[in-house]
This record gives C-alpha cells, structure tokens and sequence, in this order.
C-alpha cells in the first residue's frame, strides 16, 4: 500500500503510522509473511524521503559508520549481506520460538477470555 501511494506522487508528505511488524495480543503477525521484506522495503522509502514513518525507523549512521571504520577492507555490499543473513537467521529462530509460545499458550488464553466474558455478563471486570 505504501509503494502504491508513494507512486501516485501526491502532493503533500505520505506519513506511515504503525507500521512495526511487532505481535501484540490484539493483531497477530503470522510466519508466512516476510516481515523482514516488508521493513527493508519500508526503510529504503524513508530514508529516500518518500515516505515518513511514525515512529521513525532509521537507525543513527554513526553506528554504521562506526563499525565500517573497524572494518576498511570489506565492501560496503558485503556489510549489508552478512548483516541481512544474521538477522534473517535471528528473526527465523525467534519466529519459531514464538509460534510455539503462542501454541502452547493456547488453551490459558480462551480460559482467560472465557471468563472475561462471564464476569462482564455478571456487571464485574477482571
């Protein structure tokens, strides 16, 4: 959605507002979709201008800078490569940990809303 507006060329800034790809009890981010994708193609239309993110996602060059200063021989490329697959392999191994928290913690959470809902029948909230 937010490429398609960013096409359209509006007149006027294009804000982006909770954009986080973050879970919560109420909205539910599922591993079949890219998340990562989607953050990588979000960042490259903020810090190109298109797009502004509330809140901002770009992080502070100076660390990037920083670390590429300890490391003059590699390719700015190759900074973004090896970066992309280690956080690729944190975020898959996490995604897997959670799915089964989420799993697991099933059953408690319907016996929770269960009696949420009895006692809001009563007139009391938990």
């Amino acid at each position: 959605m937010v490429a398609w507006l960013a096409s359209q060329k509006l007149s006027g800034e294009l804000y982006g507002c909770g954009f986080t790809g973050r879970r919560s009890e109420k909205w539910k981010v599922f591993d079949v979709h890219d998340w990562a994708f989607e953050r990588i193609a979000l960042r490259l239309f903020e810090t190109s201008g298109r797009v502004r993110l509330q809140p901002s996602s770009v992080l502070d060059p100076s660390a990037i800078e920083a670390l590429a200063r300890q490391f003059p021989d590699v390719e700015r490329s190759r900074f973004v490569e090896i970066g992309y697959e280690v956080l690729s392999q944190r975020i898959e191994h996490t995604d897997m940990f959670v799915e089964r928290l989420w799993s697991v913690t099933k059953v408690g959470r319907g016996v929770r809303e269960a009696f949420k809902v009895f006692r809001r029948r009563k007139g009391t909230e938990l």
